[in-house]
């Protein structure tokens, strides 16, 4: 630069011109459609294809216990074992072949005044990605199977692993179902994962209306071990009371809403009761 004289010099950045310029381009375009896509596919939260609840629209210190892949024999069992002693309602999304291997479980998870959700019949990877039909194949097998088991229509579904398409989404909406995901939930799943972990993870991120998720099974592992998962949730129940939450089913909150978030006892609404559109104001992630 010549002393005395302003410097007007500016970086310009410009992409690569020619072919190599064209496909560099493209290459960032189908990137950033690819990473738009997953967000979509699998962030609990993204409504990029459609309404889902991921979250209770609630000013008090309510959340919600929910438990994915069950029944799952004796775990699912001691789970029921530790609501019922500290007076807690749970949502148990459930597996339609788990259903027919426990179904004497399923129906006591209703008759001890727990709501239940679709967890599709198989819990496969790939039902996003099935047609239409394929999808609604799956889940009416499952609803299926937890009425025989449990006398109960469930209008909650879960998909599983989270995943989910907009031709996915379309069809359960159309099937009259209410998609449910979860703003609270760590790797409880996972063989590695300690009591301690799990506990220290669900707490740290409950928030009012948190809808936490933990796993009684896994996928169609009938026994499979979740010891650890169970002595988490005694810590985790123990200490979010201590910090003034109560905990509520996703079919009772309209019975929560009356409460005004002063801390008055819960009381279950009865089995038949379902979510109307006349509630859609209660949940956060686009039912408003």
């Amino acid at each position: 630069m010549i002393e005395g004289r302003p410097n007007t010099y500016k970086r310009k950045v410009s992409f690569p011109r020619g072919k190599f310029g064209s496909v560099f381009k493209y290459t960032l375009i189908t990137l950033a459609i690819i990473g738009l896509f997953l967000y979509g596919l699998a962030y609990p939260k993204s409504e990029l294809f459609g309404k889902v609840i991921f979250r209770l629209n609630y000013p008090g210190k309510v959340a919600a216990l929910t438990f994915d892949d069950g029944p799952n024999g004796e775990y699912t069992e001691q789970v029921l074992d530790i609501l019922e002693r500290e007076d807690i309602k749970g949502t148990f999304f459930l597996i339609g072949k788990n259903v027919e291997a426990y179904p004497e479980i399923a129906s006591q998870i209703v008759a001890e005044g727990h709501c239940v959700g679709n967890h599709s019949y198989t819990h496969p990877w790939l039902l996003p990605f099935e047609t239409k039909k394929g999808i609604a194949a799956e889940i009416s097998k499952a609803e299926r199977a937890i009425y025989n088991a449990t006398g109960v229509h469930p209008r909650l579904f879960r998909p599983p692993h989270g995943f989910r398409t907009p031709w996915m989404l379309s069809t359960l909406h159309q099937m009259g179902y209410r998609v449910i995901m979860w703003d609270d939930m760590t790797t409880d799943y996972m063989a590695g994962s300690k009591p301690k972990g799990i506990a220290r993870h669900i707490i740290s991120h409950c928030k009012p209306g948190s809808i936490i998720v933990l796993h009684d099974g896994l996928n169609l592992d009938h026994g499979a071990n979740r010891e650890n998962t169970i002595k988490a949730l005694m810590v985790i129940i123990k200490e979010l009371k201590k910090e003034g939450y109560r905990f509520v089913t996703l079919e009772g909150l309209e019975q929560a809403q009356s409460s005004g978030g002063q801390g008055k006892p819960h009381r279950e609404p009865t089995k038949n009761w379902n979510l109307t559109s006349k509630d859609e104001s209660l949940y956060s992630g686009g039912l408003r």
